[in-house]
């Protein structure tokens, strides 16, 4: 099975962090795949090899997971510059990849189906299957401690600052903030029951004091008023979430969200670039695209690429401004068996307008996207 999220794990590593060992939960889940088809890739060590340009002529560069797992003791993790020649060639294999129909009887049976995907998903994978991401308050100004801190005493839950976490699932993200914020309360809803049920077994799990997280398809349905107030909100993550919706549903999952924020609300967003390793994987398979820069996984969860363009317009469109929006570009170095392997997040901040501001406009975009 493949998860859907795990190809963000190396966003949770410092830059140049090394030797760092792999965790005893990840081990078991890359012996997991030892099974799958072995590198047609014969590399004598010689000289290093690229594997987004091997995906780029459909090899098998590494087995199934090797993209995925942690930083280890032959890895290096570092910043990178996108290059136009990697881009180039990657604007050509998708270009070439376009001309293949997809069954759109395909595509419509996996996007019915992906909601309930990721709760069989949950089923079977518990709370340690993806790592915490204990580095986002280091990519967002509002999540860093050292920029917000909390103001001095006993903070009553009713004057919190309240965070939703868009698609929480066991709380990955959450926890390592409520361990930073004590003046922030914590809400998040999936559309996982056995998700949400696991996180709310866990130890820091309160919701008098802490955080609350409940069940809603945001894709599918209105956020319950009596799960969250109209204007209630002031900071929302959305972090390696809407990538797991088919394009046609994000505007809809943007005017859903509107009513529960309050005027200048901001938005927190990093998900899955253009052209990342993940984009070139699905590429050498063959079977796995369903519509433009729209995935299917083996355990039926969806999978959709960002552009700049595309989520910039997509924010201001639903009533947002652009804060900063960016590539985040990375490459990890396997020095063992040297390979090269080059990852591509969009990362982003949207505040949303003021009620006159952005009344008509968002009115606008939601009559033409209604579901």
């Amino acid at each position: 099975m493949e998860p859907q999220n795990v190809e963000e794990d190396a966003a949770t590593m410092e830059p140049k962090a090394k030797k760092a060992k792999t965790k005893e939960s990840n081990s078991g889940r890359l012996t997991a795949h030892t099974g799958a088809r072995p590198s047609r890739l014969k590399n004598d060590g010689s000289q290093w090899v690229d594997a987004y340009m091997e995906y780029a002529k459909g090899e098998r560069v590494v087995t199934e997971n090797d993209d995925e797992q942690e930083v280890g003791e032959s890895q290096s993790w570092e910043s990178v510059d996108w290059d136009a020649v990697r881009e180039s060639v990657a604007k050509e294999m998708l270009e070439q990849e376009a001309l293949k129909a997809t069954d759109p009887s395909v595509r419509d049976e996996f996007v019915q189906k992906s909601s309930k995907s990721w709760n069989t998903f949950y089923a079977h994978n518990k709370q340690n299957f993806f790592k915490d991401r204990a580095y986002l308050w280091r990519e967002f100004p509002e999540l860093n401690p050292e920029l917000t801190p909390a103001p001095p005493g006993e903070i009553k839950p009713a004057d919190k600052t309240r965070v939703l976490e868009v698609g929480c699932g066991v709380g990955n993200s959450i926890w390592p903030l409520v361990d930073l914020h004590p003046d922030k309360y914590f809400i998040g809803f999936d559309c996982s029951a056995n998700a949400v049920r696991l996180l709310q077994t866990h130890a820091k799990y309160n919701e008098e004091t802490t955080c609350k997280a409940f069940v809603t398809d945001i894709a599918e349905t209105e956020i319950p008023v009596e799960q969250l107030a109209d204007k209630s909100i002031n900071i929302v993550t959305m972090i390696f979430m809407l990538s797991a919706i088919p394009p046609e549903k994000h505007q809809a999952v943007l005017q859903r969200l509107r009513r529960v924020l309050k005027s200048g609300a901001v938005i927190l967003f990093r998900d899955y670039g253009l052209y990342d390793l993940t984009q070139m994987r699905f590429f050498s398979k063959k079977t796995s695209k369903l519509s433009e820069n729209l995935y299917k996984r083996g355990d039926g969860t969806l999978t959709f690429f960002f552009s700049k363009e595309y989520t910039e317009e997509l924010f201001k469109s639903a009533g947002f401004e652009v804060l900063d929006i960016k590539y985040d570009t990375r490459m990890i170095k396997n020095r063992k068996r040297k390979i090269k392997m080059y990852r591509v997040w969009l990362q982003a901040r949207f505040r949303l307008k003021s009620d006159d501001a952005g009344a008509t406009e968002a009115s606008s975009a939601s009559s033409s996207t209604a579901q």
